[in-house]
């Protein structure tokens, strides 16, 4: 149930909501939800680390096939590679608050790299509220 929200954008309180028009018991307790997310996102986490490392280390075999060809180029530990970089945020329009940002291999069509970046930071906007009061 948990990963069915997730992919649909939505979260606890709409599984909740859900549970109430099908006259159904609720799901589950908002901590259960947490920690049953927070299994979901490592294992998706560990997933996506393998499969970009898989990828750089497919690019970096295709460039060094390309290197042993030309007699001419140094043997390096790194390579060079062409990448197309992309970037998306949540919602249409101007009014989103996170995004993504993808580099993605010419060579091969595969994801290199992401990063998932805010324009917001909750611990900011919380010490925010709190300047000008004094604590007691």
């Amino acid at each position: 149930m948990v990963d069915f929200a997730r992919s649909m954008g939505k979260g606890h309180d709409s599984l909740q909501k859900c549970s109430t028009y099908l006259n159904s018991p609720s799901p589950m307790t908002f901590r259960n939800y947490k920690k049953s997310f927070s299994k979901i996102h490592s294992a998706s986490m560990e997933v996506a680390t393998e499969s970009i490392c898989a990828t750089a280390d497919e690019v970096k075999k295709l460039k060094e096939n390309k290197q042993s060809l030309d007699l001419t180029a140094d043997v390096t530990e790194t390579s060079n590679c062409a990448v197309f970089v992309d970037g998306t945020w949540q919602r249409r329009g101007h009014a989103s608050y996170h995004g993504v940002v993808t580099a993605i291999s010419v060579d091969t069509g595969k994801c290199l790299d992401f990063e998932v970046l805010s324009n917001i930071c909750k611990d900011c906007k919380h010490w925010e509220t709190k300047k000008g009061h004094s604590s007691v």
